[in-house]
């Protein structure tokens, strides 16, 4: 039987296309990313954003860190909370927004960080000096309940604070905090 060069069609052919190759390597506007809960865990952030690098650590001042099942900061006079400053992409931020359920359990927040409070300024592969200086940090969006954390989910934070040479006293404090405010169940 003879072949009557027939060849099935696709979504190209009808235009007669090469089809492309799709890339994902190009890099969008890389910015600051601070991390206050497991994402400060070095291990966990590679397997969510490999392209993310880690900058440094910041204090935010005028926050403090509270657990309603998993970690949050809520804004409060004379407090501060120790955020471990990531450097992320376009990439990264898309992995995160779905580990954090943005927008339902998480909202966003960009949050102009003054240079005293940086206690890393450079960039620690390039020795660049990082000119952003606004660091995008996750909130939840029901503030209302607060709850103690899971021991796994702990351990996880307290890693992250190692990594980031991150004392854990304000760890211990939020912590106390979830015990003695816990929200009753109803």
């Amino acid at each position: 039987m003879k072949q009557s060069g027939f060849k099935y069609p696709n979504k190209y052919s009808k235009y007669n296309l090469p089809m492309k190759r799709r890339t994902f390597t190009k890099q969008y506007r890389p910015y600051l990313y601070g991390a206050y809960g497991s994402n400060l865990n070095f291990s966990q952030m590679q397997l969510r954003c490999p392209l993310a690098k880690q900058i440094g650590v910041v204090r935010l001042e005028d926050y403090e860190l509270v657990f309603r099942g998993v970690a949050d900061v809520e804004h409060s006079i004379g407090s501060e909370v120790m955020l471990g400053v990531w450097q992320i992409t376009d990439q990264c931020e898309a992995a995160l927004d779905r580990y954090e359920g943005f927008p339902n359990l998480y909202g966003k927040k960009m949050l102009d960080i003054n240079d005293s409070n940086f206690e890393a300024l450079y960039d620690r592969d390039y020795n660049d000096v990082i000119e952003d200086h606004k660091v995008m940090i996750y909130q939840m969006t029901d503030q209302t309940q607060v709850y103690r954390p899971a021991q796994r989910y702990l351990l996880s934070i307290a890693k992250g604070c190692a990594d980031f040479g991150i004392p854990k006293d304000w760890l211990e404090a939020a912590l106390r905090k979830s015990y003695t405010e816990e929200t009753p169940a109803v």
